[in-house]
């Protein structure tokens, strides 16, 4: 394209908007809200993806061991759970952490309630987080077949929504369904 071609076309896109000046207004402004637009979409979905990878970090399962087992035997089934690929960290939970993280907790404001407690009514547990949170079930399972592990728990409902809302917003539908739906 030649200069003189190039100057005359934005001469002429130029004089055309001062002679359409509604028009020109008008396809301005919806652009201008079309971009904003998008953008929220943008800083929504990035938004929600940081929140989901933080509550999947936060996730976790929690192994009981029972009560009269020795300190060879807790170290024995930290060991076992070690072997599992799918564990990304594994805390250790003593009945007096449990027994505090219970009046820090739910008993915060009344945890003169829980003064007749004694720590032996508590059991030894490993706070366990994942790698990936889609294979919690099958983390679970291997977890309940470990000698000397009594219960295994997690929240489950939590996991499942989670999952659901992930999977949906990988696939980046959220956002380009609702910019359909509103046209």
């Amino acid at each position: 394209m030649k200069y003189n071609v190039f100057t005359y076309l934005v001469g002429e896109g130029f004089s055309n908007i001062f002679k359409n000046k509604k028009q020109a207004f008008t396809s301005f402004g919806t652009m201008c809200l079309i971009m904003i637009f998008f953008g929220i979409c943008f800083i929504v979905v990035g938004n929600f993806n940081y929140f989901i990878k933080q509550v999947e970090s936060q996730q976790g399962i929690k192994a009981f061991i029972k009560k009269d087992a020795t300190d060879e035997e807790i170290e024995e089934v930290k060991n076992q759970i070690n072997q599992i690929e799918e564990i990304n960290t594994i805390e250790f939970v003593s009945k007096e952490e449990a027994l505090q993280s219970l009046k820090d907790g739910i008993f915060r404001e009344k945890a003169y309630l829980l003064e007749g407690y004694n720590v032996s009514e508590f059991k030894t547990a490993y706070k366990i987080t994942l790698t990936d949170i889609t294979k919690t079930m099958e983390v679970k399972e291997k977890l309940q077949n470990i000698e000397n592990v009594v219960k295994v728990t997690n929240a489950d409902d939590v996991i499942e929504v989670l999952i659901k809302v992930a999977r949906r917003n990988k696939n980046r539908k959220l956002c380009n369904n609702y910019c359909l739906n509103c046209s």
